[in-house]
């Protein structure tokens, strides 16, 4: 369990699988206050007095298509919202269930299963979808080093709370055109959303490790923000840029083990791209970074960044001023 509000409804949503296929859920359409409307989507439910989340899960599987489940993986991801019930905080998990004939509840009309890729075309998610196939495909991977990090998206507060080796990270993004009312003394790092003449942008892989970013990085002494960037760029990507202007910044409290709190700020630029020279060795690691120009749509993929992603590129988008 990644996170608890007290004040906040339980609850679970659980992906179904038997290991090869998904199942998706056909909503059922009538009170749509009570039912959300017609849409494929997969379990939920909340959590009742004296219940674990992963009793829940089973429960929920269990009235809502007559299948057992044999295993469950926690996803170490959720979100906090509100709806017509008040505010709710949903943990997600991936449950691998036996064979056996779906019985569905009055919750839902219909059911189909579905390869993974179709399953994710077919169901309805609020959020970035490229996030949602990740962390489906480490988990039926078996990959538990991807969850040793946890997530909590909390769209009640508008902020996302990631857990990293015993630390708590609370992140709220904010979109601004200007940087002077921040604190420079707890400004540690500078990115930029750089965009090429066509509207493509840079992302780089700065140590060749599949781990992408946007060009950027530490303050060094007697740089201002845009030298650092201008520097960073140079080294992570060999790219020169221009029209270098504030998009928004990332306002962090990390929190340690004994509650110790240090706010930090990472500024955001939107620049435009000049001149990609032939790469080089970063001095920083020792090897040629990967660079590449990515269509901005496919952002979320490189940098999962949940809905605050989707804000910064969304605004990144308007301040290219074209169509990409």
């Amino acid at each position: 369990m990644i996170y608890v509000n007290k004040k906040m409804k339980k609850k679970i949503l659980a992906f179904i699988t038997d290991g090869k296929k998904f199942l998706a859920l056909r909503n059922n359409p009538s009170e749509p206050e009570k039912h959300g409307g017609d849409f494929w989507f997969t379990v939920t439910g909340s959590v009742e007095n004296g219940e674990s989340f992963e009793d829940a899960v089973k429960r929920e599987v269990k009235e809502e298509t007559s299948l057992k489940v044999k295993s469950i993986f926690n996803l170490n991801w959720g979100c906090m919202y509100k709806d017509w019930s008040g505010e709710n905080e949903e943990h997600y998990y991936l449950a691998f269930v036996s064979h056996g004939d779906v019985v569905l509840d009055i919750e839902h009309v219909d059911y189909e299963w579905l390869s993974f890729s179709k399953f994710l075309n077919i169901i309805k998610w609020d959020g970035n979808k490229k996030d949602l196939k990740r962390v489906l495909q480490s988990a039926l991977n078996s990959n538990d080093d991807f969850f040793l990090r946890g997530i909590m998206d909390d769209f009640v507060n508008h902020k996302r709370i990631i857990y990293v080796k015993g630390k708590k990270y609370i992140i709220k993004w904010h979109l601004v055109d200007d940087f002077s009312k921040i604190p420079k003394e707890k400004v540690t790092q500078v990115y930029g959303f750089c965009f090429d003449k066509s509207g493509k942008m840079m992302v780089v892989d700065v140590r060749r490790r599949d781990n992408w970013a946007l060009p950027g990085g530490g303050i060094e002494k007697g740089e201002n923000y845009i030298e650092t960037l201008k520097r960073e760029c140079m080294e992570e990507a060999d790219m020169e840029i221009t029209d270098i202007k504030p998009l928004g910044y990332n306002e962090t409290i990390e929190v340690d083990e004994n509650g110790n709190q240090k706010e930090i700020y990472q500024l955001r630029y939107f620049a435009r791209i000049t001149k990609l020279r032939k790469q080089t060795i970063d001095v920083a690691t020792g090897v040629i970074p990967v660079r590449k120009l990515i269509k901005p749509k496919d952002f979320g993929f490189y940098c999962p960044w949940g809905f605050q992603g989707s804000e910064m590129i969304g605004k990144a988008v308007k301040m290219f001023g074209k169509k990409v």
